[in-house]
């Protein structure tokens, strides 16, 4: 598997507005278009890569594809799901 880059990072934030108020005013991060998902959050440019918030989790456990977690990019996605496979390891 060659990874090509890191793409985003995901963290679940306890207030969105605050995080964001954080984020644009504090460090001055430019908002980016986020789909119209069920949940509250905001994404933003983070040099090459981009920072995405997640809100509204309560005591949930952070897992899935809402968790906190990082995504990379690869060459080939089928590499990786074969390298994946072979590795044992749950994804």
């Amino acid at each position: 598997m060659r990874i090509t880059e890191l793409n985003h990072v995901a963290l679940h934030v306890g207030d969105v507005e605050r995080s964001r108020k954080f984020f644009e005013q504090v460090l001055g991060l430019a908002e980016l278009p986020r789909p119209a998902f069920t949940f509250p959050g905001a994404w933003y440019r983070l040099g090459e890569q981009e920072l995405h918030l997640i809100g509204g989790r309560k005591n949930e456990l952070s897992n899935g594809p809402r968790g906190t977690h990082f995504a990379l990019s690869v060459k080939s996605i089928e590499e990786a799901k074969v390298q994946l496979d072979k590795s044992g390891w749950r994804y």
